[in-house]
């Protein structure tokens, strides 16, 4: 219990890998050309709520 009771000072975030424009665009034409693959489609939509925590992470810690 010991372990949860110190709070560290700042918070630290993992780093996002930033995506050109047109990196997002080809993403996005590769995710629509195949909307038989449910698993990667799910996959991508919870790596975007992972860079969504880390956003408000890095926000939070400011």
């Amino acid at each position: 219990m010991t372990g949860c009771a110190d709070r560290p000072d700042r918070l630290i975030c993992p780093t996002l890998t930033p995506y050109s424009a047109a990196d997002q665009k080809a993403l996005g034409s590769e995710l629509a050309a195949d909307p038989n693959a449910p698993t990667l489609h799910r996959a991508m939509r919870d790596y975007e709520g992972l860079r969504d925590q880390v956003r408000a992470c890095q926000k939070a810690a400011g």
